[in-house]
């Protein structure tokens, strides 16, 4: 989970906002980019989640972690994220269909050698 959560920070920091050449940006170029971005997006919040869980246990160990805001927090980051897209991403079928950037496959390809 940590690890998907540092791959989809470094997808955010180096590809986020780059869907290629401006004259190549079309509606489904841009719905498709944005879906990796949603995926991305979900995977750093749930590592974020983790180790606040554990920066909480470790600076309040006697107090209960705050388990409803730890349930709540990747919906709560989608909906600050993407809310404004409304259900387009949704629409758009699963994000597991969506082909890698080339970015994407690099990566994969120097970690699964």
């Amino acid at each position: 989970m940590l690890d998907k959560a540092r791959q989809g920070r470094n997808f955010i920091a180096h590809e986020g906002a780059s869907v290629g050449a401006i004259w190549t940006a079309d509606r489904d170029r841009i719905l498709g980019h944005a879906i990796r971005l949603r995926v991305a997006v979900a995977d750093l919040a749930l590592g974020d989640n983790v180790i606040s869980q554990w920066c909480h246990g470790i600076d309040e160990p006697s107090e209960s972690p705050p388990t409803l805001l730890i349930d709540a927090y990747p919906k709560m980051v989608d909906d600050w994220v993407f809310g404004h897209f409304g259900g387009l991403l949704d629409d758009q079928g699963a994000c597991d269909e969506v082909e890698p950037s080339a970015g994407e496959q690099d990566a994969q390809g120097a970690m699964n050698p």
